[in-house]
């Protein structure tokens, strides 16, 4: 059995293809002993390290465009555009609470605190705030007030925690980076990406209807801002921690909202979990 530390970056819904990274891990005999997470990686890994993973993936395949769109709970905070609570009750079906210190494998979720600037990581305590808090991407979803600190996505300090995950004697580090930029690859958001009905909404709020251009163009060119910000902190990451394994996806594969091509996302997580798999025992031999 190879021991595997494994660690998935945020991007949006592009994290799910961290499920068919996992399917494909396991069919090919690799054993997770650890894992870490920022937003969305917080998601699956917490998912996963808590023995929902089967029920999670059911769920997300059972969601359509529509239904997707519908646990978007906006608010007029200032603080952010979405509530994030409709998505958590859903999932507190199947998803019961835990100790971090109490699940089967060494557990890290990754947030910031944006009054002291600095990363926070959750290692124990209830499982369910450390995603909450790790999922709080600024401006969108509202953040999580605790005493002095504001917590955030832990995608603005530390998108890729490689810093983060407990490794074991002779074990395989793991990385899946979600923020991956490749020149040569087509962009996959088509015009029934659910990121444009939702900007949409965000802007109803905030924008005058003369001006609702502008501000969806100033709202594309501040998130390729922030992804050339994730691309380079995570270069940085996997350039000090050198993984054995690395799993780039584009960060352009789908939108950041398209949860509902969850078939797709954990198809080419599998695809690329073989891609990068092969190459390594190659190496190996």
């Amino acid at each position: 059995m190879k021991n595997v530390s494994l660690v998935i970056s945020c991007g949006g819904a592009k994290g799910l293809v961290g499920i068919g990274v996992i399917e494909e891990l396991e069919r090919r005999g690799y054993n997770i002993k650890s894992v870490a997470g920022t937003s969305i990686g917080s998601v699956i890994l917490g998912v996963y390290a808590s023995g929902n993973l089967k029920e999670y993936k059911k769920w997300m395949l059972s969601l359509g465009r529509l239904d997707v769109f519908r646990l978007m709970d906006f608010t007029l905070s200032t603080r952010g555009v979405i509530k994030g609570k409709k998505v958590f009750k859903e999932m507190k079906t199947f998803f019961k609470d835990k100790l971090i210190e109490e699940l089967p494998i060494p557990y890290s979720a990754v947030a910031a605190d944006i009054n002291t600037f600095k990363e926070v990581s959750f290692e124990s305590g209830s499982l369910h705030r450390a995603i909450r808090c790790s999922i709080s991407v600024p401006s969108l979803i509202t953040p999580v007030i605790n005493g002095n600190k504001v917590l955030v996505d832990g995608g603005i300090v530390n998108p890729l925690p490689l810093s983060r995950v407990k490794r074991t004697h002779n074990d395989i580090l793991i990385a899946v980076n979600l923020n991956y930029f490749d020149p040569s690859f087509r962009s996959k958001i088509s015009p029934f990406s659910l990121d444009y009905p939702i900007i949409k909404e965000m802007l109803n709020y905030f924008s005058s209807s003369s001006k609702k251009k502008e501000a969806g163009n100033m709202v594309t060119f501040l998130n390729k801002t922030v992804y050339i910000m994730m691309n380079q902190l995570s270069e940085n990451s996997i350039n000090t921690y050198k993984p054995d394994v690395l799993i780039n996806i584009p960060y352009n594969i789908c939108g950041f909202f398209d949860y509902h091509e969850t078939k797709k996302l954990i198809n080419i997580g599998v695809e690329k979990t073989i891609e990068a798999l092969n190459l390594y025992e190659d190496k190996s031999i």
